[in-house]
């Protein structure tokens, strides 16, 4: 079975480049359709394998899997759906309706899922990032730091001010004024 690499190193042939879409294809979806519900997903997720292929002469990595890549660029492309997100986050917080999940019935869970999107909608875009790359793309600290093109250290911070703040938000005891989301994309990394 041929590396990331391999396939990247021979693009031009149509079935190596299909071997490596199908290879990633539904990581890098499930991964957006998480952060920004399935029908903008579909439209990044091809945008990520288009922008891959135009890219793939660029790839340099001692690792056999393009996987930090892939998510590297999927979460750019996903910065220009910020403000988009945080919408999807607060009609979370204020429905409980998990859009990504559409079929799914509404799960209360004593107001769980609420206070986390509300949680995740206050916080900068980068800990957001960091925090959707470590638990739902399942990456290594090392790895997003790879995607994100940051220090391993920076990750590590960003992770854990992220840890702390849902940790804390859904904790604390909420009070109907109190959980209100603020109208706002996050701020700023």
């Amino acid at each position: 079975m041929e590396t990331d690499s391999e396939l990247l190193r021979r693009v031009d042939e149509s079935e190596m480049f299909e071997r490596f879409v199908r290879r990633h294809v539904t990581m890098v979806h499930r991964y957006l359709a998480r952060r920004l519900g399935a029908s903008d997903a579909d439209e990044i997720t091809n945008d990520v394998f288009l922008t891959a292929y135009r890219l793939a002469g660029r790839f340099h990595s001692d690792a056999d899997s393009a996987r930090p890549w892939l998510l590297g660029i999927a979460t750019n492309l996903a910065h220009t759906r910020r403000r988009r997100e945080a919408r999807y986050l607060r009609h979370l917080a204020t429905t409980g309706v998990d859009l990504a999940d559409a079929a799914a019935p509404v799960r209360d869970l004593d107001g769980l899922e609420p206070r986390l999107a509300a949680s995740l909608a206050r916080m900068r875009p980068r800990h957001r990032e960091v925090l959707f790359l470590s638990a739902v793309a399942g990456l290594t600290t090392r790895e997003i730091a790879e995607a994100l093109e940051v220090k391993e250290g920076t990750v590590k911070g960003w992770l854990h001010r992220a840890r702390t703040r849902a940790a804390r938000d859904l904790t604390d005891v909420v009070t109907p004024a109190e959980n209100t989301v603020p109208k706002t994309d996050g701020g700023l990394a």
